[in-house]
């Protein structure tokens, strides 16, 4: 076999310029492996790289194979690599010069574990890039330590949900916003509060928060500053916060940042899902040659968890 089915995205806009195309089987090189893929999942960055104007795709990059998340079983191996790694189940996040939707891809070995033992392969394509926004923005970025208070902006959502689990397994008191719908859900993995953003202002109800998770960006960053303490800090994977409020909060540890591979942070996360301190919420399922409505609904919102591929 030399091909394989990709989608592609074909030129930058709407759901329609999603297409399957048959393409090229990759070739892994040295230091690389070839996965045989059994699921992935669809991410926010996806609706912004398909709309255009995202940095890391331009327009001499289409057409242009997107997907973030990687589970399946490697099948070949580049120079130099262990051949113990052949017909190993793994999971991965890869770097966006090489995408997910499509039925083989190559990794590096920096962007790859073992996948969980105690997780469904299929679910584990839900998983990459969501919890590694989740772990990287509490532990490499917010610094999150035991008995701080974390507020959660968008709990409900697929970073959001991991964020919760993994900010109590820290030991921080956790707040967290979503809609009504889904406190239930939030309370069920681990918030010690829940603020419904469609009935409740939050900045209204709290203060003293030591670390804002903000994966909503925009006003919701904006009234997040009255409600952290001095010194506190603003991690945001959406927008860059702002300057003179960094300043005038003395929040000099506030960034903006994007999820980067990991090998390591993948492999710990790989160890919560096994010992069970991780579980993963997947709202619906679409076959890859589905991906285009699949992302139809993911930006209509509303579905708590994520969205997966079938591949």
């Amino acid at each position: 076999m030399t091909q394989m089915t990709a989608i592609q995205l074909t030129a930058f806009g709407g759901p329609e310029t999603l297409r399957p195309a048959r393409i090229d089987l990759p070739v892994p090189g040295p230091g690389q492996l070839l996965i045989r893929q059994v699921a992935s999942s669809v991410n926010p960055v996806d609706l912004m790289i398909r709309r255009g104007g995202y940095p890391r795709v331009g327009p001499q990059d289409l057409p242009y194979v997107g997907g973030r998340d990687v589970a399946g079983h490697v099948v070949s191996l580049g120079a130099g690599v262990d051949p113990a790694w052949v017909g190993r189940a793994v999971w991965g996040h890869p770097g966006f010069e090489r995408g997910a939707f499509a039925d083989y891809i190559v990794l590096e070995l920096s962007e790859l574990s073992p996948a969980p033992q105690r997780l469904p392969l299929e679910d584990a394509g839900c998983v990459p890039l969501a919890a590694l926004t989740a772990w990287q923005g509490l532990h490499r970025h917010g610094g999150i330590r035991a008995g701080e208070t974390v507020l959660i902006h968008g709990g409900s959502g697929g970073v959001g949900h991991f964020a919760v689990q993994m900010a109590r397994a820290a030991g921080a008191r956790v707040i967290a916003t979503a809609s009504e719908r889904n406190r239930a859900l939030l309370e069920d993995l681990g918030a010690d509060q829940v603020v419904a953003y469609d009935t409740e202002a939050f900045d209204a109800q709290l203060s003293g928060v030591d670390l804002v998770l903000d994966l909503i960006g925009g006003q919701t960053q904006a009234r997040s500053w009255a409600v952290l303490k001095r010194g506190g800090r603003m991690i945001s994977a959406v927008a860059p916060p702002d300057a003179d409020q960094i300043a005038a909060h003395d929040a000099e540890g506030s960034r903006f940042f994007i999820a980067e591979p990991d090998a390591g942070d993948l492999e710990t996360l790989a160890g919560l899902f096994d010992d069970g301190t991780l579980r993963v919420v997947i709202s619906a399922w679409y076959p890859l040659a589905e991906t285009a409505e699949a992302q139809r609904v993911l930006e209509r919102g509303g579905l708590p968890g994520k969205i997966g591929l079938r591949i």
